[in-house]
């Protein structure tokens, strides 16, 4: 009887400490995973103007319309590079616009649409829209010991929209 204390003992200690020990890898996680985007971004990076989209950057070719609150892109894809999702974000009154893409998918015609309502950017919210081409992000090492340094300035170019 002695020992079947003993075992249940070692065995409620040993779910203890899975239990504790799991969940202290995991907050420890988080804690740098916080630290890590509390340093990349603590600032939001300038942008420097590009004169052109790289190859294949929205599909083999695209069209852009404002239709009231809604942006919509027409793109007509790239096999094997297929824009899947638009993800939209707003700095300064601008409207800026990564395309997300897939390493899959035939080609054909997709139609993507950013709520622009929810940015509160005004009636002629269409004519200050830009395309991010190139993100910069700055290396841990150099932010935590350079922090003094600007982040590097992302590459933007301005969307062409057509008003419907």
């Amino acid at each position: 009887m002695h020992r079947g204390r003993e075992r249940m003992k070692k065995s409620l200690l040993t779910k203890l400490l899975v239990v504790f020990g799991g969940c202290s890898v995991v907050v420890v996680a988080l804690a740098f995973g916080l630290l890590f985007v509390g340093i990349n971004f603590r600032s939001a990076p300038g942008f420097v103007d590009v004169d052109a989209l790289p190859p294949s950057f929205m599909g083999e070719e695209h069209r852009v319309f404002a239709d009231g609150d809604r942006l919509i892109v027409e793109v007509e894809q790239t096999p094997g590079l297929n824009v899947v999702h638009l993800e939209a974000f707003e700095r300064d009154g601008a409207l800026y616009i990564r395309p997300r893409q897939i390493s899959s998918g035939g080609p054909g015609r997709r139609q993507l649409e950013v709520d622009v309502a929810r940015f509160g950017l005004g009636s002629d919210w269409h004519r200050n829209v830009y395309w991010v081409v190139q993100e910069v992000y700055p290396s841990p090492f150099r932010a935590v010991f350079r922090p003094q340094e600007e982040p590097p300035p992302w590459h933007r170019m301005r969307m062409n929209v057509e008003v419907r």
